[in-house]
């Protein structure tokens, strides 16, 4: 599929330019006629993915979206009213310049690894420390709690997405 999207973007390029970017989003494979409907359905999410998340690069396939396949299920005005986690608006009062939103997703998108969040945000592992502490204060969040890592991460998740949406579309 890689090299049919990559020739029908060539094509549309040739007439648009760069002017327009061009999105592919792939459903799962079926086996019966009536699983069409839903690989269809799966198909439109994951564009909507290549569109809102650069991330995602412009060929997005459905199982490959990890926690998004469930986020873009939302309603955007649920997605909006969900996004506004209190902790991530705290942070985000508190962090004028999204040093930490920015270290605390890396992390997160790390996996947590303290080596990979290091060798990404081009810092020394004590100031990653410094700010994950500050993060745990500002948040009243705890890293050793599961929960509040999930509302965490979901939330910087329905942030991108909204954010997205906003970008893309106004409001």
């Amino acid at each position: 599929m890689d090299s049919l999207a990559d020739r029908i973007t060539g094509r549309f390029r040739g007439l648009t330019g760069d002017s327009v970017r061009l999105v592919f989003g792939l459903g799962g494979t079926v086996g019966k006629l009536d699983a069409v409907v839903t690989s269809y359905q799966q198909a439109l999410l994951a564009a909507r993915a290549a569109m809102l998340l650069p991330s995602v690069g412009e060929l997005a396939r459905w199982g490959e979206l990890g926690p998004y396949k469930l986020l873009l299920k939302l309603p955007v005005d649920e997605l909006r009213n969900t996004s506004q986690v209190p902790a991530l608006v705290a942070l985000e009062n508190e962090d004028n310049h999204h040093v930490l939103i920015d270290t605390l997703t890396v992390f997160f998108d790390h996996g947590d690894n303290i080596q990979r969040s290091v060798d990404a945000l081009s810092i020394h592992r004590a100031t990653l420390y410094q700010r994950l502490k500050r993060v745990e204060q500002i948040t009243g969040c705890s890293f050793d709690n599961g929960d509040d890592r999930l509302m965490l991460h979901l939330g910087l998740k329905l942030r991108a997405i909204t954010t997205a949406y906003r970008d893309h579309f106004g409001g």
